[in-house]
């Protein structure tokens, strides 16, 4: 990757005058921090985005839990994923799971946000797309009660998640743009080609009894494998965390 800023930093154009199957976003990004302080930038760029990992899973405790707790619940999960194995601040994965963790966060209240970051977060890994999905089959499934008739909620549904398609639409449409600008775009759809290809030729790792606990660890696993252990994990924190607190609460009005 470092040889990679190296060309960009002297005028080179990704995809042309270097190669690598990493998407655009997951150079570009980095790139500013790389001009200033070289790799150690690449570093700094990779620790402030780990910050959005913290401040999805705040915004998506907060939704359950009292500000105070959802703090402490965001700064041990940052502090277990940053801790773990599979953790490396300037790796494409890692970047593109804080993102996504700050896009699913922003959902809850402030869906056109969310939306932008998602458009970011497919930038470093077209693969978020499929969270991005996901998300506005909650919207379609949460806000567009077949049972309920009242207009105001089916116009409520419809703004909310008109909001999150455009905020997606909006930043897809910048990161095209710098991408058309950059000389990278027809490289970059080539890339994601390719990654596509070789995913298929590759094929998926077998589950089996000897990599099971390499699974757990996220170590040369899928990244939404990753994402789907953690998220897992987070919300039995919510709900355990959530007993807690009610149980504290009734104990304090009880006395």
């Amino acid at each position: 990757w470092i040889t990679v800023h190296n060309v960009l930093n002297r005028g080179g154009t990704l995809y042309q005058s270097v190669w690598d199957h990493k998407d655009w976003g997951f150079f570009y990004i980095s790139q500013a921090g790389f001009a200033m302080w070289s790799t150690a930038g690449l570093y700094i760029v990779g620790f402030v985005i780990t910050l959005a990992f913290f401040a999805g899973t705040y915004f998506t405790g907060i939704r359950i839990l009292p500000r105070d707790h959802s703090v402490l619940l965001a700064s041990a999960a940052t502090a277990m994923y940053a801790s773990s194995e599979s953790y490396l601040p300037v790796y494409t994965d890692t970047q593109a799971i804080c993102l996504a963790v700050l896009a699913v966060g922003l959902s809850f209240n402030h869906p056109r946000y969310s939306g932008f970051v998602f458009a970011i977060a497919c930038s470093l890994k077209i693969g978020n797309v499929v969270i991005f999905f996901a998300i506005l089959s909650f919207y379609t499934l949460k806000y567009l009660k077949f049972h309920d008739k009242e207009r105001k909620n089916i116009r409520s549904s419809y703004f909310r998640t008109y909001k999150y398609i455009t905020g997606f639409l909006i930043g897809l449409t910048i990161i095209g743009i710098l991408a058309t600008i950059s000389g990278s775009l027809r490289g970059w759809v080539d890339v994601i080609s390719y990654n596509k290809e070789y995913s298929l030729i590759q094929g998926k790792i077998p589950i089996s009894s000897n990599n099971i606990s390499s699974i757990a660890m996220g170590v040369d696993q899928s990244p939404y494998i990753k994402i789907a252990i953690f998220t897992a994990l987070f919300f039995l924190s919510l709900l355990l965390m959530r007993t807690i607190f009610d149980l504290l609460i009734s104990k304090s009005t009880s006395s």
